[in-house]
């Protein structure tokens, strides 16, 4: 670790979340070390980054995160982007 915050920064991906494409979604939640079975269903959902913002801890249920830690976990990490 260390180094300052600033949001999440991908390798090549726009700076904006909201630009984000699929594939950049599914890359920032393969670095948060997510399982590949959730990183499958955001892109089978086609989760943007605009739809990334916008999640609900509803729809991460039909995502596959049916636990309310990860759910929550999720949830904070999107928030602080």
């Amino acid at each position: 670790g260390g180094g300052g915050g600033g949001g999440a920064r991908l390798a090549g991906g726009p700076d904006v979340v909201c630009d984000w494409s699929v594939d950049d979604v599914c890359e920032w939640l393969a670095d948060l070390e997510y399982g590949a079975d959730v990183v499958a269903a955001f892109r089978d959902n086609d989760i943007d980054g605009e739809c990334l913002l916008a999640l609900e801890k509803s729809d991460l249920a039909r995502l596959g995160l049916t636990k309310l830690g990860p759910q929550k976990k999720l949830l904070k990490q999107i928030a602080s982007l």
